[in-house]
């Protein structure tokens, strides 16, 4: 089996679990974020995506009919990308006053392993328990950054180029994370699972939603919320950091496995 795989910083999970599976299965990985906006050559099907920037990194040679599927890790679906689709957006300005909203300057808010910093832009915390981005707001924001993304990645013609699509979505961060990055009574207000929902509503209703396998992070990962990353499954369970670790990454490898045997997309 030959597999496709692209993505951002969530990817490395599924990289490093592949690399002591010790299974036939051969994946070309595309850190989207290394690619020098050479990326677009998924999307055409055929091309060379070289990483200038990394001398380990060998150059892949994509030629869409020779894999068995293409395999999308987050990629801003899902998890955190549905704040950051609200943070984008600017969807808490309006909410702007000394008593529910304040600017925090990225240095405040970075989360940082190892060095490496994940969230540089600015934050907006909101303050005040139960406040909430109305919902009109929030579908238009969640439900633009899941058409955004679809059409970046031009879900339809993926369809047609790849024997089979298949996204999984990024993880929520877990709730030490999630508290710090939006303050303590934002994230005892219960307004992350309300977003939650409305993503999933989202991308059900979503007209390319077909053209992909969307595959829902795990249930046995998270806290009874159905939501919140366990830290035991964090990458670094004692630090603040975004992201799932190993066993994600070979839950992955049998979820594509499974699908792949599948009949259906």
């Amino acid at each position: 089996m030959k597999i496709l795989a692209a993505g951002n910083s969530h990817i490395a999970s599924l990289k490093e679990a592949h690399a002591v599976a010790g299974n036939d299965t051969q994946i070309d990985f595309v850190p989207l974020n290394l690619t020098g906006g050479q990326g677009n050559a998924i999307v055409r099907g055929r091309g060379r995506i070289t990483f200038a920037e990394r001398s380990d990194l060998k150059p892949i040679d994509i030629v869409a009919a020779d894999y068995d599927a293409l395999v999308i890790v987050g990629a801003f679906i899902g998890g955190d990308g549905i704040f950051r689709s609200l943070v984008n957006r600017s969807c808490f300005t309006a909410l702007r006053d000394d008593k529910a909203v304040a600017a925090v300057p990225a240095t405040a808010r970075s989360l940082g392993t190892n060095g490496r910093w994940y969230h540089k832009a600015r934050v907006l915390a909101p303050k005040v328990p139960g406040i909430q981005v109305s919902e009109d707001v929030a579908r238009a924001a969640i439900g633009g950054q899941i058409a955004e993304r679809l059409e970046a990645f031009q879900a339809q013609r993926l369809r047609s180029l790849y024997k089979r699509v298949i996204w999984f979505e990024s993880p929520f961060p877990k709730r030490s994370v999630f508290r710090l990055m939006w303050g303590p009574a934002y994230s005892a207000s219960g307004e992350a699972k309300r977003l939650h929902s409305i993503y999933r509503d989202e991308l059900l209703a979503s007209s390319l939603r077909d053209m992909v396998d969307f595959v829902e992070f795990p249930d046995y990962m998270t806290e009874e919320d159905g939501i919140h990353l366990l830290p035991e499954f964090s990458l670094t369970p004692g630090k603040l950091d975004i992201h799932a670790g190993a066993e994600f990454g070979r839950w992955m490898l049998d979820q594509i496995e499974e699908r792949c045997q599948s009949s259906t997309i």
